[in-house]
């Protein structure tokens, strides 16, 4: 790849950071700052060609801000990623939570579009990114919620797996949901986003963001120009195949599970009987597929309650699974994803909660907690809460109450927790 080449990338920016002004006076800054015009997201009419030459200024709450580029050329994104980010410094801050995120789009020979992105052999893209090496410079994102490594491939046939190697990419499932670094999903618009920078001072490290940037830029050009596999990623897809290999062998039976995963006890009803969990297994085997697959289970328990029709989990220790999604979560220590699910008694961390339930001296550590609730009996400790479905009625500790309802006469807010807005509930 040549260094040329990057410059007929076309590059849309999005800026996370918190600011103590008023939206107003964040918008002339910045129109100041960046000698461009800036607008309020909220007023735009749809739909806005991509390559709009303003810059789009959200105010996601009181103090949380969020500034978006059209899709521009390599040397104005640089420069405009420049000036923001001495904006950013001298007016601003940036924390955990706030994002850097870029996405792309080429414009050879002068044509929007050209060479395609939505044409992307997904598995190229997977197999041929150096995530190891935009890990490397941001570390701390490996762990974040939003940022979840792309390298979790699945055969699309759960009983076999044949020659991996000389499948076609219709053979394999892919990480289509926004928790991955890279969202796939943006290809439907022609362009692909990505998530992995951001983070407590981004703006300290121009460099290092744009040498993630520019590698990025560089592989989803030759991924584009050159989409068959080479011997190289052939043998990385064997690699990652093997890895979930006692995954899928564990799809077949109760006895092939249990031979691949001995430290997990498979109940139903909680009962270890065999031939009952036999009986039943068929009938949730996709669901514990999926549990697996996703949260990379190795130790604890695995019920299914047929009154509920729910999966539960017990005694297990999960770290930075990709999602826990519609199931009981008893007595665990997790990090990861967790959306539409009731928790008991569970050690949580940089997590994004959302649409769940914590019961029972559940404790949640530097994680998002959005239209979920809190009882009596469970804590948040350096948290952002938003969301106005979520109902605090236990203890936070630090962190952000930018939304939500409080019960007052049981909730205990700290002093040292920044209250935005919230709604009592007496």
């Amino acid at each position: 790849m040549f260094v040329q080449d990057r410059y007929t990338s076309l590059i849309s920016l999005e800026f996370d950071f918190y600011s103590k002004e008023n939206e107003t006076s964040v918008r002339m800054q910045l129109a100041s700052a960046t000698s461009r015009k800036v607008l309020r997201a909220d007023v735009l009419m749809e739909p806005i060609l991509p390559d709009f030459d303003f810059l789009k200024l959200e105010q996601m709450h009181s103090k949380k801000y969020r500034l978006t580029s059209g899709f521009i050329p390599y040397s104005e994104a640089r420069l405009l990623s420049q000036k923001v980010f001495e904006w950013i410094k001298e007016k601003g801050k940036t924390l955990w939570d706030c994002d850097f995120s870029f996405s792309l789009m080429f414009k050879d020979f002068g044509i929007l579009g050209t060479p395609n992105v939505s044409r992307l052999n997904i598995l190229k893209m997977i197999l041929h990114y150096p995530e190891d090496a935009v890990y490397g410079l941001f570390p701390e994102r490996k762990r974040f919620p939003r940022s979840k490594s792309i390298k979790n491939i699945y055969p699309s046939s759960k009983f076999y797996i044949d020659t991996p190697s000389s499948l076609s990419s219709n053979s394999f499932t892919f990480p289509l949901r926004k928790y991955y670094g890279i969202d796939f999903t943006s290809l439907d618009s022609g362009s692909l986003r990505f998530r992995y920078l951001g983070g407590t001072d981004y703006q300290e490290k121009l460099d290092k963001n744009w040498q993630v940037i520019d590698l990025s830029i560089d592989c989803l050009r030759h991924c584009i120009t050159n989409p068959g596999l080479t011997e190289e990623e052939k043998r990385t897809l064997d690699s990652i195949l093997e890895s979930n290999q006692k995954i899928i062998n564990s799809y077949s039976s109760v006895d092939a599970f249990v031979k691949e995963f001995p430290d997990i006890t498979l109940l139903t009803d909680l009962t270890t009987n065999r031939q009952i969990v036999g009986t039943l297994y068929p009938y949730i085997r996709d669901r514990i597929f999926k549990l697996m697959s996703e949260t990379r289970m190795t130790k604890g328990m695995i019920n299914y309650d047929s009154d509920q029709g729910k999966i539960q989990i017990k005694d297990a220790v999960i770290e930075n699974a990709y999602l826990f999604e519609g199931i009981d979560i008893f007595d665990c220590k997790i990090n990861g994803n967790i959306s539409s699910c009731d928790v008991f008694g569970c050690e949580i961390k940089d997590s994004d909660i959302f649409m769940s339930n914590l019961f029972n001296k559940t404790v949640v550590r530097d994680s998002f907690f959005d239209q979920s609730y809190l009882n009596s009996t469970s804590v948040l400790i350096d948290c952002d809460v938003m969301g106005l479905s979520s109902i605090i009625s236990g203890k936070m500790d630090g962190g952000r109450l930018i939304s939500g309802k409080v019960v007052t006469r049981q909730a205990d807010i700290s002093d040292m927790t920044e209250v935005i807005s919230f709604e009592k509930i007496i």
